[in-house]
């Protein structure tokens, strides 16, 4: 067929194409003018500052200042995010189900004395949704809004979304400090007393055991956790007596947080039912917090302590040399491989990642008892060698005679220290299957 044939094909194509895409925009259109037909309240969500919702003679205000919103009355408390965003959203997408049009006898609507009013603040102009009784079969409400007369209908949904209660607006967070900015950390129990203090960036302390050397991973993952937890709900806000709840005259333990130098400390108290009575403070609120919080944090303190056979960087390692002598295999970092040269002259490729794997899985591997070092061994069995890029040991291991009471004895040196060592035999035969897996024919990158 000639150019000059496809011409009018091109055309008619071209037409078509044309007349697709206008009907296509003018259909989105068409949805759009409808949809905002159907919003209530022609606003955005950012743009509320201030809610109030009344119900008889009880009230919840609540005020936005900056970014951030705050409970005014009934009492003075931080918001919670997650509800307030809800209920925002709700009335910034307000559709109608129905209009039922101007309706004169309110009283068989329930909006002569609605049972929840809703009033809002956006753009400086105030609004008013009063919420009456259900539609038959449940499924939606009657609705007023501002000065309108006309009885219109939402979803059951959308009324669930904005009858918020006091507890349910208040913020549930046990912690006010971003777990990241958390500079000390103390915990008193009937046995024990932790006092921790950032010491630098990624570096702890234990006051009175600066002996013990805190991993910072699992430290973190325990600020973390607290800076997360909620409380279940509140039992009273102004207690006259808080023996009761296993708060007086001691409580059962006392959880603090520090950041520069102001404190917030949690309370526990006695078991009730399958939760804990705490308090948010020494004046604060009594609350009912998960019975596994106190589990959790004991079960991180007991795992505080960085025994780790090697806790260097990965990033630091540019040699490994391992096995037994003398039968030693050799990896070699380059710029995007691992070269990896056996006892037998085997030459293996492998990629950064299997390496680091490898890596990662030794860091792993904790001991059970450190004991001080003697002098090293005539004859070691397997041992594993780290360098740097600049050939300097940064790490070295040497496993030790026979297993000592069911433990495989290592002798370790970083840096001018050196320790003797005794581990799991399991965890250690699995991580020798590792590097045999990072050996294996067929296994290249």
């Amino acid at each position: 067929m000639t150019p000059r044939r496809l011409l009018p094909l091109l055309a008619a194509f071209l037409v078509l194409a044309a007349s697709f895409f206008i009907l296509k925009w003018h259909q989105e259109r068409q949805e759009q003018a409808q949809q905002q037909a159907k919003k209530i309240f022609p606003l955005k969500e950012g743009e509320i500052t201030a809610l109030t919702l009344k119900r008889g003679q009880e009230e919840i205000r609540l005020i936005k200042t900056g970014k951030d919103w705050e409970m005014v009355k009934p009492l003075k408390s931080r918001v919670d995010q997650v509800t307030i965003s809800s209920v925002l959203s709700t009335l910034a997408f307000l559709d109608k189900v129905r209009d039922l049009g101007e309706e004169k006898d309110l009283a068989n609507f329930g909006l002569a004395q609605p049972a929840l009013v809703v009033e809002f603040t956006a753009q400086g102009q105030v609004h008013r949704l009063a919420l009456g009784a259900k539609t038959p079969g449940d499924q939606g409400y009657y609705v007023q809004k501002d000065q309108d007369p006309r009885v219109l209908v939402i979803s059951a949904a959308n009324q669930a979304s904005l009858d918020r209660t006091v507890s349910a607006f208040r913020d549930k967070a046990l912690f006010d400090f971003p777990w990241g900015r958390v500079t000390a950390l103390k915990i008193k129990t009937a046995s024990a007393s932790v006092d921790l203090k950032k010491t630098g960036p990624g570096s702890w302390q234990w006051m009175g055991r600066e002996d013990f050397k805190v991993r910072r991973d699992r430290l973190e993952a325990l600020l973390r956790y607290l800076s997360l937890a909620r409380l279940k709900d509140f039992v009273s806000d102004n207690p006259k007596e808080v023996r009761a709840y296993g708060l007086a005259p001691q409580p059962q333990a006392q959880i603090t947080l520090g950041q520069d130098q102001k404190e917030e400390s949690l309370y526990l108290g006695r078991q009730h039912n399958q939760d804990f009575y705490a308090r948010l403070g020494a004046s604060g609120p009594v609350v009912l917090v998960e019975a596994n919080l106190m589990q959790k944090v004991q079960g991180s303190l007991d795992r505080l302590e960085d025994r780790r056979l090697w806790p260097g960087e990965i990033a630091d390692v540019h040699k490994m040399v391992w096995g037994t002598p003398p039968m030693l295999w050799t990896a070699q970092k380059e710029k995007n491989v691992w070269k990896i040269t056996g006892p037998e002259k085997q030459h293996l490729d492998r990629a950064p990642a299997q390496v680091e794997v490898a890596l990662l899985r030794f860091q792993e591997l904790e001991y059970a008892r450190l004991e001080p070092a003697g002098a090293p061994p005539a004859k070691a069995g397997f041992s594993l060698i780290l360098e740097n890029g600049a050939g300097k040991v940064l790490f070295r291991l040497e496993e030790l005679g026979p297993l000592v009471k069911d433990r495989v004895v290592v002798r370790l040196e970083h840096g001018p220290q050196a320790h003797k060592a005794l581990i799991s035999p399991a965890a250690f035969h699995q991580w020798q299957k590792d590097l045999t897996h990072l050996t294996s024919p067929g296994k290249e990158r």
